[in-house]
């Protein structure tokens, strides 16, 4: 019998010690679904790509992924201005870049931020001589700095693309409009203005 009662009060302490376990991990459990159920109900969700922009507006229970919106007027505006110019084969247009707003229940867009514009230009050429690209490259910039600043939406300058083709070959320049306007402003035209903004 002496070998029984200690096993027994083993096997009693453990059991008492398993309840009080079982116990303490159920009102943690509990503790745990009100905290995310609170969180659900009126949290803010972390944004997972980005933050809400300068100026935009807030809204509560959203969050924010990077995207564009094509900007029709300002790109009819853009490709006008380029068929008054001495371009031809020219194809303009211009797109927001920022951020969407998504309501945080609905998964649906609230409303969209901007943060840049950006052109993009496709211009068929005869050859992808540089110093071509690179006069073609500085009146596409004129055009860009001839238009009214209220109707480029954005708090930053936003991106320069270009896509010079001659029969099957393509040479893409993409460089921030700034470095474009910084370019001219130090006096470069031609194949140096070409080089410039390729390497950027």
């Amino acid at each position: 019998m002496a070998f029984y009662f200690p096993l027994w009060n083993i096997i009693a302490s453990t059991m008492k010690h398993a309840a009080t376990l079982l116990l303490l991990a159920l009102f943690f459990f509990m503790l745990t679904s009100c905290s995310l159920r609170q969180a659900a109900e009126g949290a803010e969700a972390v944004p997972p790509t980005g933050t809400p922009l300068p100026g935009a507006t807030a809204y509560p229970g959203c969050y924010f992924n990077w995207a564009t919106q094509p900007l029709p007027d300002l790109s009819r505006q853009v490709q006008e201005a380029v068929d008054k110019s001495s371009l031809t084969g020219v194809t303009a247009s211009a797109e927001a870049y920022g951020e969407n707003c998504y309501d945080n229940l609905t998964n649906k867009i609230v409303y969209f931020s901007t943060m840049e514009t950006d052109f993009r230009f496709k211009a068929a050429v005869e050859d992808l001589d540089e110093a071509r690209l690179g006069k073609s490259a500085e009146r596409l910039l004129e055009v860009i700095e001839a238009l009214p600043g209220s109707s480029i939406p954005g708090p930053r300058p936003g991106y320069v693309g270009i896509a010079f083709q001659a029969g099957e070959k393509t040479v893409n320049m993409w460089f921030l409009l700034e470095d474009g306007k910084s370019a001219l402003a130090k006096g470069l035209r031609g194949a140096a203005l070409f080089e410039a903004l390729q390497n950027k």
